[in-house]
């Protein structure tokens, strides 16, 4: 588990992406119990984003890094919230019950990303929510998760064009989706009558370029047998209709793409402090987004 710093446009969007198909999701479900990780990062930017928007109290957060500095981040932005100095496989482990979790490892799907997932097992509660932020790219056959991912995406019969890129980015988010939700029920299997079974179930998918590397995110969310009626399988189908697995790639470009997801989501009734704490900047940033956008006044 690496520590990177540095925010960028794209991820701020990616990650607003992430949280919000959260919310649609609990918004179906219902919201479950547990703890809510995340690692801590240089600038603790994902504080906004529980605290306010998921609305996680205190003492059912865990912000985790090695990194002592970002520990302190933290604490200087949210005294009261729980840290943990140390891996994240350590605190997951020490953890019974969570409800969401941001695995954001930055890199490929290694062993240490499984051994996480696995721990999950276990401890990911019911309507409980897993996301993974992972590289697109600097992959190689030799790294065996790359070809279990490949395999996965082949035997569940998701389609691997010719291209070659095309077949890496199916590979990414298709073959890790299934990645994921194996080492989560606890089964390598892949094939269809498996994945039939399911109790894992994505609920969002995202790609962005952060300026240095190129990104992606899925979100999943553990639905057992006796909690998935009717009226959830009609609405979560509805819910697959809009999610792509070519989503939009999220680029640097500017400020722009930034001030437009703000204002977009005002106009779906979010309140102004809450897109604040989501995108992580000041209150008075999205109001003056907005007042620029409908050419209104700043007071």
């Amino acid at each position: 588990m690496t520590t990177y710093a540095g925010e960028s446009v794209a991820k701020k969007i990616a990650r607003a992406r992430m949280y919000t198909a959260a919310m649609r999701a609990w918004a179906l479900s219902g919201r479950p119990g547990g703890i809510a990780i995340t690692l801590a990062g240089p600038e603790a930017c994902e504080v906004g984003a529980l605290r306010d928007f998921l609305a996680y109290k205190p003492a059912d957060v865990l912000f985790v890094d090695r990194n002592a500095a970002c520990i302190d981040a933290v604490k200087k932005r949210w005294p009261a919230a729980r840290t943990f100095h140390g891996d994240l496989l350590d605190a997951i482990k020490a953890t019974e019950r969570i409800g969401f979790i941001h695995l954001d490892f930055m890199g490929n799907y290694t062993d240490s990303v499984d051994e996480c997932f696995a721990a999950l097992r276990t401890r990911l509660v019911p309507k409980g929510i897993a996301t993974y932020t992972f590289l697109r790219g600097r992959e190689s056959a030799r790294l065996i998760r790359w070809r279990e991912a490949a395999v996965a995406a082949e035997k569940i019969g998701w389609c691997l064009c010719d291209d070659a890129s095309c077949r890496n980015e199916t590979v990414r988010l298709e073959g890790y989706t299934e990645l994921m939700r194996a080492a989560i029920e606890g089964r390598r299997c892949c094939c269809n009558k498996c994945t039939d079974q399911t109790e894992i179930f994505l609920v969002g998918l995202a790609r962005y370029d952060s300026g240095r590397s190129p990104m992606g995110i899925i979100s999943q969310q553990r639905m057992p047998q006796k909690l998935r009626g009717p009226r959830w399988e009609r609405a979560y189908d509805k819910l697959c209709a809009r999610i792509s697995f070519r989503p939009r790639l999220i680029s640097e470009d500017s400020d722009e793409d930034l001030r437009l997801y703000a204002v977009k989501m005002r106009k779906k009734g979010v309140h102004r402090d809450l897109v604040a704490a989501l995108l992580d900047v000041a209150p008075a940033t999205v109001t003056a987004w907005e007042a620029h956008a409908t050419r209104g006044t700043y007071g």
